[in-house]
């Protein structure tokens, strides 16, 4: 009786740590200060806002700042191998003596845990400047990927996010259902996998 006792503990935390894909962001996207906040845009061109989080967030690996300040996340599908996306930064505030604008890149990860640049990581688009971005390694289409941003010395700034060409626009997304079945598995071999909705 122990051992089913502890074999259903373990059972349970490990469910309890299996990561599921971002969920549709609705009507009004915004951006979350952690990976595993973030949402999926149905299409991130003309996407925009101000990177105003009071939080400083968790920024990815690797990613192109000294100090976080603000760092914000948000998810976009892949449509297209290829893309070309400019970020285009407005007026901003709390422009510090060692930086203005903002810091971006774009990131694969399927877990939250590990992630990998997929672009550029530009550390100071300044004010009323724009950068353009392409990705350095094809894009799996479908496939969702996060667009990563903080302030610059703490900037808090005005963006807007054009897809120059390629294309992140899927048709509306819904949440699924629960998919079952095995979280692990070996390469060659043959899962079944189901959900309700």
């Amino acid at each position: 009786r122990l051992f089913s006792y502890l074999l259903y503990y373990c059972a349970m935390l490990g469910f309890q740590s299996i990561y599921a894909q971002p969920s549709p962001c609705g009507d009004n996207p915004e951006m979350m200060p952690t990976c595993e906040e973030a949402c999926i845009i149905c299409d991130i061109d003309g996407f925009n806002g101000t990177n105003n989080s009071a939080l400083d967030g968790v920024a990815p690996d690797g990613f192109c700042t000294t100090i976080v300040h603000n760092v914000t996340w948000i998810a976009f599908i892949a449509g297209t191998p290829n893309l070309t996306i400019e970020v285009a930064v407005g007026e901003c505030q709390n422009i510090g003596a060692f930086g203005n604008g903002l810091e971006v890149g774009i990131y694969e990860s399927l877990n939250c845990e590990e992630t990998q640049l997929v672009s550029e990581c530009d550390c100071s688009i300044n004010e009323n400047t724009s950068t353009t971005f392409t990705n350095t390694q094809p894009l799996t289409v479908g496939q969702y990927y996060y667009f990563v941003m903080d302030g610059d010395g703490g900037s808090i700034c005005n963006y807007q996010v054009n897809v120059l060409s390629g294309s992140t626009q899927v048709d509306p997304l819904s949440t699924s259902g629960v998919i079952e079945g095995f979280t692990q598995t070996c390469p060659n071999v043959s899962n079944t996998y189901s959900t309700t909705a």
